[in-house]
């Protein structure tokens, strides 16, 4: 089995969506993010028939009691089939075979909803992922601030802490320079004590333009 603990930190692509196996497999595995579109669909594959095997043994389904969720031949039909939408059942398989608990959480405004999909036992003691879920069953991940994609236990206990952190951090984040206007950078300025003034010629002062405010502010958000 792959090493998994060897998450992603270089997913220079996490503001964008994506569907869940892609979302997941780039946050547990080394070098996904590297392949092309081709050798991901054929990775993904992959892993989705060596899921369906693992589903096949009697003894992982019951042990996980994973019959609550789904039933074994269902599950094993839908890994077969390479579908792209993962289902509760498929996520719970994934958890447990991978050992690790699996957040899937849908922010509105700064508030999060969530459901953490977690392995059958000693789930507390388990490092966790978190997916941020979009529309269409489209998901990205989530960073801790050390830019990984995995939440270890002895970190965070509760992963609401985590979501603070978040929804701090997303707060103190720039959007893009042509949603402002000068007003508005204005206002900012002064929550980060800027000064909207630069020297112009002998001792006039003038004001900086919306370009220079937004590239200093950038530097410093």
């Amino acid at each position: 089995m792959m090493n998994f603990y060897n998450s992603s930190r270089k997913n220079h692509r996490s503001n964008f969506f994506s569907p869940f196996s892609f979302c997941f497999i780039e946050a547990t595995f080394d070098s996904f993010s590297f392949l092309t579109q081709k050798e991901k669909l054929r990775f993904q594959k992959h892993l989705n028939m060596h899921l369906a095997f693992v589903v096949s043994n009697k003894d992982f389904y019951k042990t996980n009691k994973l019959a609550k969720y789904s039933k074994q031949g269902d599950l094993q039909e839908k890994f077969m089939n390479n579908v792209e939408e993962y289902t509760p059942g498929m996520i719970r398989v994934i958890a447990n075979y991978f050992d690790i608990n699996i957040c899937i959480a849908e922010d509105k405004c700064g508030t999060f909803t969530y459901t953490i999909y977690a392995p059958s036992t000693y789930f507390e003691q388990k490092p966790t992922i978190v997916l941020l879920g979009g529309k269409n069953g489209q998901y990205r991940l989530l960073y801790t601030e050390h830019k990984e994609a995995i939440i270890n236990p002895h970190e965070y206990t509760d992963i609401k802490k985590f979501f603070t952190l978040y929804s701090n951090r997303q707060s103190n984040e720039l959007l893009p320079y042509y949603k402002y206007k000068i007003k508005d950078l204005h206002k900012l300025a002064e929550n980060f004590n800027v000064s909207i003034y630069k020297r112009g010629r002998g001792t006039v002062r003038i004001k900086k333009s919306k370009r220079e405010l937004y590239s200093e502010l950038q530097e410093l958000i």
